[in-house]
């Protein structure tokens, strides 16, 4: 079913930054991550896909979305890393354009929750 949340606050995103959501800001159950910008309930990742994100504006605007299926090929502990060379709308719609994670955080986990993708890909 159709799994959304909703920002209810002003969350400013500067020039060629980013913003790090996540289900719970405890590191002990999070994996490490470092700090989030916003904490969200309800959606569970790990269910079989299809998933689409779509990021809007208050008024309904669509920002950018973005669609994938639970079968990408990433192993355990190793999020989808968008290329950083495909940073557009168009070219995040591309599944070619992301890659499994392979800079290291919090043990084994693979990832760069909060800051660029390393690139390019490979």
């Amino acid at each position: 079913g159709l799994s959304t949340f909703l920002i209810d606050a002003p969350l400013l995103v500067p020039a060629d930054g980013f913003l790090l959501l996540g289900t719970t800001g405890e590191p002990s159950l999070n994996c490490g991550l470092p700090p989030l910008d916003w904490r969200y309930e309800g959606i569970d990742l790990s269910a079989p896909g299809p998933y689409q994100i779509t990021v809007e504006t208050g008024s309904g605007s669509v920002l950018d979305q973005v669609s994938y299926e639970a079968s990408w090929p990433y192993d355990a502990g190793a999020s989808a890393a968008l290329c950083p060379e495909f940073m557009t709308a168009v070219d995040n719609d591309d599944a070619t354009h992301w890659m499994e994670s392979v800079t290291p955080y919090y043990g084994t986990n693979l990832g760069t929750p909060g800051t660029a993708n390393p690139g390019p890909c490979p």
